[in-house]
């Protein structure tokens, strides 16, 4: 951030000395005031950019649920069954029952979601030799388009992938002949550029592959993100020959050769599809079942990075943990494909609950509805990963200790792991300030940087408090002339030597972050993930 100019310091600086020298003379001053932590402000800030506007915002997990006859192959395809209540739904998180706070029912003539449930289509040319294949993908959409006099029951947008990058229809339309003549004019689809004020985009794992996607892997991950911005459902049908799995895989997925990386990459999908309330569905030319990817194999939840595969992200993956699914049909009628995944907007439900709380970064939780009318099944989001702070629970006052139990809390620590240290010292706060010689003297002794900067965090949140009784000098304060001489020359400096100072910058970084206490009658409930970037 860029510091103010070089007066409003000076001014600023000299008032808040002149404050401060005077405070710390006052014979009968009381104890320091303690104020709202310096990372709230930027926190909010991420967090107002970052998140949907009107479904993650709320704090709890939004679950849109289609419940359809039992069918035995994963392939196959039967309509929503609408008309079902509350009471007929079970949510288990983990296996263990958990509580539905709303629930909504939709279906076409009775109760229609606000906004329409949207249909994305994804016409894939990236790394495509057959000129006949894109002729194909092409005509298939425009047929869908043109249907019904071109009256289309959703709003559908358009995205194309190609080498070149992602385009787009300029807005979601229900004018089908409009959008099968964008489509098929070069120049009709928007060019999609990086919004550099879009934190959401510019921070995430998907940052390095946006716009300009290497593989239709990544180019996923950024319509995600752009869509993710709108509120409502949505149908994603990824059109082409293959899916953006197949690619990848062969490739050994070079995106993400390491498993960290790839489990970052597993972990930002599964949420930023689950917040922008998508359901994947792939239509696809397959020339034979022997070119099918063994997918089912890869569809337990990640854990950890050990665990990371490849297959964890292929597309036929992603598309079953959203609660969507890839079809295909013998007659390769793309359109007829499309217009089944289509009736998934139909009849729906929406569920919402609260995620336990968590100390864990990134803990998978699975998740499961069942429904308990015999012969049906329900399909969603099958899981989600918990964040620490992603929780609406009471605030928990921190431990308030002297410099002298830190130090002895921290001594009775030792043996414990980097992780533990770090949480015991974020649960603290001092009651006097630790000074930076004593906070020197611990660097070497803690066992890694997290707890290190846990502990340079509690210390810096003491800075304007007293000392220690046992490091206050005891010789005796400066009298009222000495004190006036000090403030004069103090404020003195700071007027005449700040203004000739060159302009600088600084970099802020959140070592540690707590919320404040709940008021009255308020909830406190913000997404914030732990250890990067959203």
């Amino acid at each position: 951030m860029r510091l103010p100019g070089p007066s409003l310091v000076s001014q600023s600086l000299a008032f808040f000395f002149a404050i401060a020298l005077s405070a710390q003379f006052a014979a009968a001053a009381g104890p320091p005031r303690q104020s709202e932590p310096a990372s709230t402000l930027p926190v909010r800030e991420l967090t107002e950019h970052s998140l949907p506007p009107s479904d993650a915002a709320e704090g709890r997990i939004k679950l849109d649920v289609v419940v359809t006859i039992k069918v035995d192959s994963p392939w196959e395809y039967r309509k929503p069954v609408p008309g079902l209540q509350s009471k007929d739904f079970t949510l288990l998180d983990n296996n263990q029952p958990a509580k539905i706070l709303s629930f909504s029912a939709f279906d076409p003539t009775a109760a229609k979601p606000d906004p329409p449930v949207e249909v994305i289509l994804v016409i894939d040319t990236v790394s495509r030799k057959s000129k006949d294949v894109l002729d194909d993908v092409q005509h298939g959409v425009e047929k869908f388009l043109r249907q019904n006099g071109g009256h289309l029951a959703q709003p559908v947008s358009i995205y194309r992938v190609s080498n070149a990058g992602l385009s787009v229809t300029p807005q979601p339309s229900t004018d089908g002949n409009a959008l099968a003549t964008e489509i098929s004019q070069k120049g009709g689809l928007r060019k999609i550029t990086l919004d550099q004020g879009d934190l959401s985009l510019q921070n995430s794992s998907f940052q390095n592959q946006l716009i300009h996607p290497q593989t239709a892997l990544s180019a996923l991950g950024s319509i995600v993100l752009i869509e993710r911005r709108k509120p409502g459902r949505k149908l994603l049908v990824w059109v082409g020959y293959g899916g953006p799995g197949e690619e990848d895989y062969d490739r050994g997925l070079a995106l993400g050769s390491r498993q960290s990386a790839r489990f970052d990459w597993i972990t930002e999908f599964s949420t930023r599809i689950r917040e922008a309330r998508i359901a994947l569905f792939g239509v696809t030319f397959w020339q034979s079942p022997d070119r099918r990817f063994p997918y089912e194999s890869f569809l337990v939840g990640v854990k950890s990075a050990t665990q990371a595969n490849p297959g964890n992200l292929a597309f036929e993956v992603l598309a079953t943990q959203s609660g969507g699914l890839v079809l295909e049909k013998p007659d390769n009628d793309l359109t007829r494909l499309i217009d089944t995944c289509v009736q998934d907007a139909g009849a729906f439900y929406t569920i919402s609950f609260d995620p336990p709380r968590t100390n864990a970064v990134d803990e998978y939780h699975d998740l499961k509805v069942e429904v308990s009318k015999p012969g049906l099944v329900a399909r969603a989001s099958t899981g989600y990963y918990d964040q620490p702070v992603y929780y609406d629970q009471p605030y928990v006052a921190a431990e308030r200790v002297t410099v002298a139990q830190l130090e002895q809390a921290l001594s009775n620590a030792h043996g414990r792991s980097d992780a533990e240290t770090a949480r015991q010292l974020s649960t603290m706060e001092l009651t006097e300030r630790m000074s930076s010689t004593r906070l020197s003297s611990w660097k070497a002794r803690m066992p890694g940087t997290k707890s290190w900067s846990a502990l340079a965090a509690v210390a810096d949140a003491s800075v304007f408090l007293g000392l220690p009784p046992a490091e206050i000098p005891t010789s005796a304060a400066p009298d009222l002339n000495a004190q006036r001489l000090m403030q004069s020359r103090t404020i003195d400096y700071l007027l005449k030597t700040i203004p000739k100072l060159p302009d600088f910058f600084a970099t802020r970084t959140t070592a540690h972050y707590r919320e404040p206490p709940v008021r009255e009658g308020q909830t406190w409930k913000r997404r914030l993930a732990i250890g990067r970037c959203i």
